[in-house]
This record gives structure tokens, sequence and C-alpha cells, in this order.
């Protein structure tokens, strides 16, 4: 649902835009019909009112589509050129992330009224390699057009994503014609024409549903594999071949109600008058809006950003100089701020205070927070990155030997430039954690080395 709301906030405005601009070219067709043709041409064809609506909806948005990719500037945006097939979705099915899935299911949706309409408006486009080889075109054109004149991307993927756009249009205008046609309404033949849309649907549902079913989430990007093929390996210590079990560390998630109530908590405490809270849902990711403010909320783990920009009262949150005194006031607000956590000004106005990967009984406590104010005290912005983890479910592990093989052949979670390494010795191995994607803490081996005499850490995945 999040993805779904969050394509429709993008594309409101284009799909009025768009809908205002058919209505104009079909009064104008038609009074050109009844005034010129009519009137002054004298002419007696009668006018295909449905045919010629198809029309001018696909001419209207092949226009739609050829402006707003071909000639839209995008700021900062330089020219490149992606030829690896299926990179983009390596990457957005990483996170399942709302603005990764979206921009593929767009860049697909996007051709889908060219596949349903160019069959209705042109009985030759009724074969359909002629369809795709159109939407083939085009898409070729747009991405070509992108990097010559527009300083932009020239992405194999968003061929792909057309294309199959186009596919899938015609395979729904023509599963509805087998419907609609008598002489065609037969199972085998219906059958034959909607198969490419259940194949990309049930592609897409069980590739998100083995996602979110696991129960813990991606730790290395399917782009970072590193080239060490003509990189020596010196092992300086002894590998264990031994399998561990160790436990996955779980934050504490919100439900939109506790959420909510959280959120309001926090508004009592700055604003004593009256007030609305606006709710933006994008399902995990939250907005909360009143007049003066907002906060950023993730319900996975109760992360935040607060920012007030009404001009404060007397009521207002003072900044005060003890570092006792600040977690008396985040008590009040019921922001959980460990005693452990010591803030310090690191600019002028600004607090900040973190505690990496702090082992507090069975718990972890990972993160930061950042505290801007104003001139006379009162809090401008929190932002709260802190998060306490549970202890969870036991993991099976690999060995330190089968983990070791994985760093050979450059399957690192983190970034290492090993593009001019010749050398890399292996000084020691540990298990430590790392946030994954769904924000838990997974367990991972940490080797440190030396590469070319430079000290790093390199993060091996660890979990079976």
């Amino acid at each position: 649902m999040g993805i779904i709301k969050y394509m429709l906030d993008k594309l409101g405005i284009y799909i009025l835009l768009a809908m205002a601009f058919v209505l104009c070219l079909i009064l104008l067709y038609y009074l050109s019909y009844k005034l010129i043709y009519k009137k002054l041409i004298k002419g007696n064809k009668k006018l295909n009112f449905i045919k010629t609506f198809y029309i001018i909806i696909l001419i209207s948005y092949l226009l739609f589509i050829i402006f707003n990719t071909c000639f839209k500037y995008i700021p900062g945006m330089h020219r490149s050129m992606n030829l690896v097939p299926f990179m983009s979705y390596r990457q957005a099915m990483f996170d399942f992330s709302n603005i990764g899935m979206s921009q593929l299911i767009f860049n697909i949706i996007l051709f889908i009224p060219i596949g349903f309409l160019l069959p209705i408006c042109n009985y030759r486009f009724e074969k359909w390699y002629k369809t795709i080889i159109i939407g083939l075109s085009l898409t070729i054109l747009i991405e070509t057009t992108q990097l010559i004149f527009n300083g932009g991307v020239f992405d194999v993927d968003d061929i792909i994503n057309n294309v199959l756009g186009t596919i899938l249009g015609y395979s729904l205008i023509t599963t509805i014609l087998s419907v609609v046609k008598k002489d065609k309404r037969n199972v085998g033949y219906i059958l034959n024409h909607i198969w490419p849309i259940i194949t990309t649907i049930l592609i897409f549902v069980g590739l998100y549903t083995n996602y979110n079913t696991r129960d813990y989430g991606n730790t290395c990007r399917p782009t970072l594999n590193q080239n060490v093929e003509d990189v020596d390996f010196d092992l300086n210590i002894k590998l264990k071949d031994l399998n561990y079990e160790m436990p996955m560390y779980y934050p504490k998630s919100y439900t939109k109600k506790e959420a909510f109530e959280f959120v309001h908590n926090i508004y009592s405490y700055f604003y004593k008058e009256d007030f609305e809270i606006e709710v933006i849902d994008y399902d995990t990711e939250m907005i909360y809006r009143v007049n003066g403010g907002y906060i950023n909320f993730d319900r996975l783990d109760g992360t935040f950003l607060f920012s007030q920009y009404k001009l404060h009262d007397k009521n207002s949150i003072v900044y005060t100089c003890t570092n006792s005194e600040l977690l008396n006031v985040f008590e009040k607000l019921d922001i959980f701020i460990p005693k452990e956590l010591e803030f310090e000004e690191i600019e002028n106005k600004i607090l900040f205070g973190e505690l990496k990967l702090y082992k507090s009984g069975n718990n972890y406590i990972n993160g930061d927070i950042k505290i801007e104010y104003y001139k006379d005290g009162a809090i401008n912005k929190i932002n709260y990155n802190l998060v306490k983890y549970k202890k969870g479910a036991m993991k099976k592990l690999i060995s330190e030997y089968d983990a070791y093989i994985k760093l050979i052949n450059g399957k690192f979670i983190n970034y290492v430039n090993t593009e001019k390494a010749t050398n890399i010795q292996i000084l020691g191995v540990e298990i430590t954690y790392i946030v994954d994607t769904k924000g838990f803490l997974q367990p991972v081996y940490k080797f440190n080395c030396k590469i070319d005499n430079y000290n790093k850490k390199i993060y091996i995945e660890a979990i079976k």
C-alpha cells in the first residue's frame, strides 16, 4: 500500500493535466469535424467517435511521454549509461523501498497504455510483434534523446521495463477482446493472451513475499561484488571450521496507533494550545504535520525527525547545560535516552550524542541523536536515530573458514577499494553486528586486514 500511495502522490498532478489535455483535444477535434468538415467542406462521412477517442488518447499519451522524458531537465543529472540488465531490479529488491520499487513499477506502467491502445487504433497492431516493435523503438528513442540532449541516463533496464509494459498492455487488450468476442471465448485462447500479466504479477508478489516473510533483511548490495582476481591473500591466523549460533537483535516496532500516540505526546508538550495533526501515511514511514512543525516517523524502529519552525514561546523546551537535565526533558517526552549517552556541542547551537553497538544487558543500543536549538535555547530540531534492540531468534552461522572463502571471492558487505590492491593480509576475525535492510542487527564476520599496508575492515555475511 505504501508503494501505491507513493506513486499516486507523485503522479496525481500529471494525471489531472493529462485528463485536461485530452478533453481539450476531443473538443477541438469535434469542433473541427462539425465546423470545418461538415459545414465548410460539406463532408458526408460519419465520424467514428469511439475510434477517434482512442486515437486522441494515444496521441495525447505519446506527447505526454515524450515531453516528460525527453525534454524534462533534472538538476544534478549527468550523462551516463547502464548497460547491465536488471541492475535496477537487484538494487530495488535489496530493501524493497518505496522509491526503488515505485520507480520500477512506474516504468512498466508508463508503457501499458501504448500496448493497450495500438491494437484498438489500427488493426495492423493486432500482430503482437508489431506492437512490441513500436514500444521498443519509442523507448530506445527516449533513452537516446535523454542521453544526448538532456544530460540524462541511458539505462537498459528502462528499455526492459518499457517493453514489458507494452507487452502487458497488449496482453490486457487482447485478453479483453478474447472475452468479448464469442467466437474466441475459450479458456485456452484467453490463457494464451493473459499469461504475461499473470507471470509478471506472480514474480513480483513472490519476490516481495519472500523478502517480507524472512525474519532478517539483506546486508550486501548486489552491486558490491569486489574484483580481487589480481590480489594475493596472506592468511596470518588460524581459522576455525566450526559452525556457530548467534542471536538476531530486533528493534521495537510501532503500530500506527502507537506511533500516533507517541507523536501526539511530543506535540502536546510543545504546543499548549489546541492543535490538529495531519497524517501522511506511507505504510511504515509516517509524516505527522501540525501548523508550525512536522515529525517524520519510522514505525519499524521508532527513529524520527522532529522540526518546529513556528515562533516559539515561553512553553517551548529550552536547552539546558547538564546531561541530567536533558535526560529529564526527554523523559517527559517519553523519548528513550540511555544514561550512558553523553551529549556534546559539535557546532554552534547543535548537540550530538552517539552510541555504537553499545551492549546493555541482553540488549544493544545503536545510533545517535542530534539536537538543534535557537539562540534563546528553544529546541528547533530533534534528529533521533537511536535504536534499542532486543535479543531475538538464534541463527546458524557459516564457519570462519567459509567466511574466508567468501572474502577471497570478493563477496564483501562493505565497499573496500581493491582495484589497485596487490596484497591483502588477514590479521584477525571476529563476529560482530551490523544493521540490515529491515533495521535488525544481524551477525556478520569482521576481518581485520591490511591492504597494501593500510589497515581496513572487511565484513562478510555470516547467516547460513
